[in-house]
């Protein structure tokens, strides 16, 4: 379970029960990191390894629809809760799709990331998967 308290993101996990329930007030282990700078888009846990992405719609798209929101880059974030140690990667590329945004991060077996961009247009929405090299 993930969530944001008094400007800080928690990770807690749980055992759950017969696959059907946790016990919200006995998490197993409690994680506390810093919060996103942009629009948080989701996040893995695999092992020792918590891995977020955080980022909003291209600027194009945010000129046009909602010029409200403020541009972020896509960012992907991981830190190893053994060592404390933090990496944070801007992703570029994807210029070539009409609608872009990031919407997950997976920690694959072999400890590379894949991500993943909701993209076309706001009615008739696809989605893309891409290693991250």
């Amino acid at each position: 379970v993930r969530f944001t308290y008094q400007g800080m993101q928690y990770f807690q996990i749980y055992k759950l029960e017969n696959g059907t329930r946790i016990d919200v007030r006995n998490p197993i282990e409690q994680v506390v990191l810093p919060p996103t700078s942009g629009d948080f888009q989701g996040f893995d846990l695999d092992g020792s390894t918590i891995a977020t992405i955080e980022g909003s719609p291209r600027k194009s798209f945010l000129k046009s629809y909602d010029r409200s929101r403020k541009y972020q880059p896509t960012i992907i974030r991981t830190w190893n809760l053994r060592t404390g140690a933090m990496t944070r990667r801007v992703i570029k590329g994807a210029a070539r799709l009409s609608f872009r945004e990031p919407e997950g991060v997976k920690i694959m077996e072999n400890g590379k990331l894949r991500i993943m961009y909701v993209s076309n247009t706001l009615t008739n929405q696809s989605c893309n998967i891409y290693d991250v090299k």
